[in-house]
């Protein structure tokens, strides 16, 4: 029974996609960080809702920002600091993605 379980864990730990997510907790760790820094930074009412929903989408953030930045080949300074801007300015990081991504899908030629 113990090496069904070792077995289980290690193909779930081999996983292309978990092997993204482990690779990428420290710069959602440090976009964690970076949007509890904008947080209370920024005058505003803070309520629950606001406070994880924010920190959410700055841990999400700092997951994109990490994916960029190793598809370009960015130093380990350049993307550890798009990753803290990134989760510093996460909603608007989102708004600049959710833009190019709807002008790239109004660009393509869906008729094919």
């Amino acid at each position: 029974m113990i090496e069904f379980f070792e077995e289980a864990f290690k193909n779930f730990i081999e996983d292309p996609i978990v092997r993204i997510f482990i690779q990428s907790f420290p710069a959602m760790a440090i976009s964690l960080f970076g949007g509890l820094a904008a947080m209370f930074h920024k005058p505003h009412k803070l309520s629950v809702r606001f406070f994880i929903g924010g920190l959410f989408t700055a841990v999400f953030v700092g997951f994109l920002m990490n994916i960029i930045s190793n598809y370009f080949g960015a130093g380990d300074n350049i993307r550890v600091l798009s990753i803290a801007v990134g989760g510093y300015s996460s909603s608007k990081v989102i708004n600049i993605i959710e833009r190019k991504f709807l002008k790239a899908l109004d660009e393509a030629d869906l008729n094919e």
